[in-house]
């Protein structure tokens, strides 16, 4: 497809750097899941190579991806992005607590499978000593 055809013709090379941002998108939502996690995306632009593979592209004009973590780190200011280490001892803590306000792998997955497999969960039965 020419950039004529794109509506990027008169954007000069600018086109290419906007391009390489990533890229926040509201699909359709389609299905259950989807609609029940609220799904979301992202879409990255730019082109990576795997190691030593470039060589075989000698005209390629398609610079590398900006990543969300140098989006972040390029005003200077506070960055937005924050990352947590959670240890390991609070892990069933933070479950419960996820569970209490309705965030499970019931609502995360609503195929009828995975149901299933998060009522069994929920459930459990005394070992009556009989076989």
């Amino acid at each position: 497809m020419a950039l004529e055809e794109m509506g990027l013709a008169d954007m000069g090379n600018d086109w290419l750097e906007r391009f390489r941002t990533p890229l926040a998108v509201f699909p359709s939502r389609f299905n259950d899941r989807m609609v029940f996690q609220a799904s979301v995306f992202t879409l990255h632009g730019g082109k990576e190579y795997p190691r030593g593979m470039k060589r075989f592209y000698p005209g390629e004009i398609i610079p590398p991806p900006i990543t969300i973590d140098d989006l972040d780190r390029q005003d200077g200011g506070e960055r937005l992005l924050r990352r947590f280490a959670i240890p390991p001892r609070a892990k069933r803590k933070i479950l419960r607590d996820l569970a209490i306000l309705g965030i499970h792998e019931g609502t995360l997955f609503p195929e009828v499978d995975r149901q299933a497999v998060y009522l069994e969960e929920q459930w459990w039965y005394p070992d009556s000593g009989r076989t």
